[in-house]
């Protein structure tokens, strides 16, 4: 086999199947397709597969199982078929139509033939020429039909019809042609007998060359066959390609160097173009013989006008695996003028003798082990292929000849990845998609199938390969998957939004889509407040949080027209959500006008669930959407903002709510026994207890604070004893022994507790809270007493505990806390019964928003091709940039420069035709469709020109100057120095960026010359 494939450049071999080695059946007894056979058939089709593999021969491999099958027996291809595909996915199925299948076996053959072959005039209907388009192949063939006005190779056809067939093989985009046989004699002399079947009218089917001799020979005659005229056609039917891909060869590579507009680029697009018209339809060829070769002719003109005789590689060596005492063959072919003369190397060395484009090792040994390549010269320039390794396939670690490849496939499509590994022996393998491993049993053979691929299975693919002797990892192959839908998620749980955080509420419109809230703070998702691992943290103990929030983002898709949009969404406490201006629901938000704005209804429940929510399809717009959600707390079960127990085992100075610990100002309070466990007082201290300013610590709404006090006696007239106040803004106090009663303020007015009686040393529980009009003050479960107060002017004076106002007297205190809401009666009685730990380990203040959007939505473009990090072109030459994006959609361009746009580039291709200096700068390109935008990596384009250089005397300096003009800043910059311009020697070197404008350079000794020049580096 390697002589043909390697040598003679076979392109495409049948390995088993119609006219060839039969399908394996029966196997070891077992006939297919059995569990026991198919266990045989796949370990049959491993070791041959591993075998073509090494030496690159399964590409050409394919299994014309069976020729035309019809009815019935389309159920057996299609068992035979996926037998086939299990046991060895990358060996292509051929499959040839004489008839267009029917049902029910039309739709299932799909996803079983991989080489569509039907007959020539089947071949052109949408049928099969719309497979192509998910990258499956598309041949076709002639036999005893089709007939005129379809051109054959009959004899009574006119002479052109057999050549012109393979214009209209190009015109149809037809990439194979399939022929059933040359010398079809059946036992006959075609000489006397032109049918080759008594039942077709045919003349000269399957017939293109013919015996040596007119007469069968009386004696054995060793001698060629006879060629026919219509071998010769197709002979020059096939070169009539060649001529065709090189034309698109040379277009593409002068689009690139010269621009789409350029003359050689348009003067091949017309050649081109113009050829095709003799062949608008395969039933319509042009059978002018004068035509065809005025437009081969304009053909290789424009060929020969394109072509300025560089070399360029053809066909390159492959690496591969071959046996102790194998025949080994390397091939390469370059193009150019004068015909390039070639030089084959071994592990960088040259090979003696080896100046062929086929480099053959009669005999491989470990010695001829190693890295191969060529390098093609002619007078227009020299260009190396890529390195070949020949490795030996005997018993060692594994290695990889053939890595697994990236794949850019549209959705349907058939995509398999392979790796090939010396040694011969049987391997272990193990697939991993994005860093997880694959579970099927499948992901443990030398070749993945992913089947018919959707958008789901793209992703980040590599192999591990092992055996007794070790194991070796593959490349990552990417595997991009387009089509008209994938499942997306423009929303995730980490999605930014923008927020409304201010206590009053936002404008009555500001859910719908033409609000503007450029002037909304954004944070990420999930925000709040309780559960762990938020982005964004609104801390109720810090800040002063308002009872609802108002959120909005937008995204941008086209979604699919079948229901598949929900919203997952972990909540606390209530919500709702709108979409383009439109509630499409809503969960313990309050009642009202809309948009809702108040606290929930109802506490979200200890673990908080994931409600699912389905869109409604005409709630969403093509294109840009805006969702707005209003995020309610449910503020009847807040804890405090701060509650200082003095009973924590790392200090009793901290906040049991780890927000606001106290630290001693002066001589301290000291811990003394409380009612429920320890308390402090300050009896006999000159200081008190401070806590810093928080928003959450202001009196800038309804708030409530107290605890349980108590005061102690040393004369009849002792001073008062502040429990808990914020300068200028609140206190709660205890008036001294003279008045004997609890007070609190708010601003500038007191509310006083008048009750009598109270004992030295007896605890009282007293609280004192403001509802936005009124100051309140309880102790115990006595009246509640109240006074008309204005808001406070809020400060950012600390919050302090405990400060006396004259040196008598004594006060403890103990479980003081702060509460930025009001308390009902029934939660201040709780407190007091139970103590505030009981009463807090029930209270909860989880408020928080994640939220995800998914569905089924157009799919963004993905880019195809990619370029370096950075391009230095000299400044004055053609340079051209370009991608390509793979989209089932239409898709739209626009080029950047430093982030703006350009003007007027809107083409995937970029290009000048004399570029400048100013010209550099970092370019990327946005491609769009319906589904979205995807946006290329930059590319640093360095414009680089000789400098201008300037050399002034520089009497100051004692020398000259040299400056120059028309550097790009970002090369590095040499300037040398020589006596004799054959040697030069560095003397100054400036990195990019640090360019100075000149430089002073000495004079030169008298009666010696000194140059300089600069050289430019990157």
């Amino acid at each position: 086999m390697s002589r043909y494939l390697d040598e003679f450049g076979f392109n495409a071999f049948n390995l088993f199947g119609h006219k060839s080695p039969p399908f394996p059946n029966p196997l070891g007894g077992h006939y297919a397709y059995g569990t026991n056979w198919f266990v045989r058939f796949a370990e049959l089709m491993d070791r041959i597969g591993h075998h073509l593999r090494l030496r690159d021969w399964m590409n050409r491999a394919y299994c014309y199982w069976a020729d035309e099958p019809q009815g019935s027996r389309f159920s057996e291809i299609i068992t035979g078929m996926d037998a086939l595909r299990a046991a060895a996915p990358d060996l292509r199925r051929l499959l040839t139509f004489n008839v267009s299948p029917v049902q029910p076996y039309d739709d299932p053959l799909n996803t079983r033939v991989d080489i569509w072959t039907p007959m020539a005039h089947l071949a052109v209907s949408p049928r099969f020429t719309n497979r192509m388009a998910l990258g499956e192949e598309l041949w076709w063939y002639v036999a005893v039909a089709p007939t005129a006005p379809y051109p054959n190779y009959f004899i009574d056809h006119p002479a052109v019809a057999h050549r012109i067939r393979f214009w209209a093989q190009k015109a149809h985009g037809i990439t194979g042609d399939l022929y059933y046989a040359i010398n079809m004699w059946m036992g006959r002399n075609p000489w006397e007998v032109t049918r080759t079947w008594s039942w077709s009218p045919a003349n000269g089917d399957g017939v293109l060359v013919y015996p040596p001799s007119r007469q069968p020979p009386t004696q054995p005659l060793i001698a060629p066959p006879t060629p026919t005229v219509r071998l010769e056609q197709v002979r020059d039917g096939l070169e009539d390609l060649e001529y065709f891909w090189l034309a698109e060869q040379w277009l593409q590579r002068t689009t690139l160097e010269q621009g789409p507009e350029s003359p050689t680029a348009l003067q091949l697009q017309r050649a081109l173009s113009n050829a095709l018209t003799i062949v608008p339809h395969v039933s319509r060829v042009e059978l002018d013989p004068h035509a065809l070769q005025k437009h081969r002719e304009a053909l290789a003109h424009a060929i020969r006008d394109a072509d300025d005789g560089r070399p360029w590689w053809v066909q390159q060596p492959v690496s591969k695996g071959a046996a102790l005492g194998e025949r080994c063959v390397l091939t390469a072919e370059a193009l150019g003028w004068p015909p390039p003369q070639y030089q084959w190397f071994f592990n960088g060395a040259p090979l003696q003798n080896a100046t062929r484009r086929q480099l053959v090792l009669e005999s491989f040994w470990p010695e001829t082990e190693g890295e191969y390549y060529v390098v093609a010269t002619n007078t227009r320039g020299a260009i190396t292929s890529r390195v070949a390794r020949i490795l030996g396939t005997w018993s060692r670690p594994p290695v990889i000849l053939h890595q697994p490849q990236d794949r850019v496939a549209p959705e349907g499509a058939s995509v398999v990845l392979s790796v090939t590994a010396v040694p011969e022996e049987v391997l272990g393998y193990q697939w991993y998609r994005d860093g997880q491993p694959l579970t099927d049993p499948a992901a443990r053979r030398a070749v993945l199938d992913l089947g018919r691929v959707t958008p789901a299975d793209s992703g980040r693919y590599h192999v591990v390969v092992w055996n007794s002797l070790g194991a070796t990892t593959s490349r990552v192959a990417s595997v991009a998957v387009f089509g008209l839908w994938s499942h997306q998620t423009p929303i995730d749980f980490t999605h930014p939004w923008a927020v409304w955080l201010a206590s009053s509420q936002p404008p009555a419109d500001w859910v719908r889509p033409d609000f503007d809230d450029s002037s909304w703070p954004v944070s990420g998702a999930p925000l709040g407040f309780g559960p762990p691992e938020l982005v964004t943290k609104l801390d109720p103990r810090v800040e002063r949080l308002p009872h609802t929030l108002a959120l909005r983002t937008r995204f941008h898709a086209h979604w699919s027209p079948e229901p598949s949009v929900q919203i997952r969404i972990r909540a606390a406490d209530g919500f709702a959500v709108y979409l383009n201006g439109q509630r499409i629901f809503a969960w313990q938000a309050p009642e009202g006008p809309e948009p809702p704005w108040g606290p929930a209804t109802a506490p979200a429940p200890a673990e908080t669930s994931t409600i699912v929510v389905p869109i409604p399809t005409d709630a969403l717009q093509p294109g840009w959407n805006t969702l707005a959600v209003s995020l309610h707390r449910f503020i009847a079960d807040d804890p405090p903002v701060a509650w200082w127990s003095f009973d924590r085992p790392d200090g009793w100075w901290q906040d049991e709510r780890e927000s606001h610990p106290l630290t001693v100002q002066g001589t301290g309070p000291m811990p003394v026994a409380g009612p429920a466990g320890n308390a402090l007082t300050n009896a006999g201290s000159t200081g008190w207890l401070e806590t810093p300013d928080a928003p959450a610590l202001r009196a800038s709404g309804p708030f409530t604070v107290g605890g349980w006090f108590s005061y102690g006696w040393q004369t009849g007239d002792d001073a008062a004893s502040i429990a808990i106040e914020k300068p200028g803004e609140f206190a709660l106090y205890y008036t001294g022994t003279r008045t004997n009663r609890y007070r609190f303020r708010v601003g500038n007015t007191e509310v006083q507790d008048p009750t009598p009686g109270t004992l030295p040393g007896q605890w009282r529980f007293v609280v004192g809270w403001y509802d936005g009009s009124h100051a309140y003050i309880q102790v115990d479960d006595g009246p509640v007493w109240a006074m008309p107060a204005s808001p406070p002017q809020t400060g950012d004076q600390p919050v302090r505990l405990l400060r006396r106002t004259g040196p008598l007297g004594g006060f403890a205190a103990d479980d003081v806390f702060f509460f930025n809401r009001l308390l009902a009666p029934g939660e201040l009685e709780a407190i007091r019964r139970e103590g505030m730990r009981s009463v807090v380990a029930r209270q909860r203040a989880d408020f928080h928003l994640a939220l995800q959007l998914t569905g089924n939505a157009a799919q963004p473009p993905i880019l195809t091709s990619a370029w370096p990090a950075r391009i230095v072109h000299r400044a004055g030459q053609p340079l051209w940039l370009s991608l390509t994006a793979a989209s089932a959609w239409p898709v739209t361009y626009q080029w950047l420069k430093d982030e703006s746009p350009v003007p007027a580039a809107a083409r995937p291709i970029l290009g000048w035709s004399s570029p400048t200096v100013q010209d550099s700068g970092w370019y990327s390109l946005v491609a769009s469709n319906a589904g979205g935008s995807v946006t290329s990596p930059p590319v640093h384009l360095l414009v680089v020109q000789p400098p201008q250089l300037t050399l002034q005397p520089d009497p100051q300096n004692s020398g000259w100057r040299l400056s120059w003009t028309g550097v790009n800043p970002d090369v590095i910059g040499v300037l040398e120095t020589s006596t004799n311009l054959t040697n030069w020697t560095e003397w100054r070197r400036w990195e990019p960026g640090t360019w100075p404008p000149s430089a002073t350079i000495p004079l030169p000794q008298e009666g010696h010359r000194r140059f300089y020049r600069i050289r430019l580096e990157w």
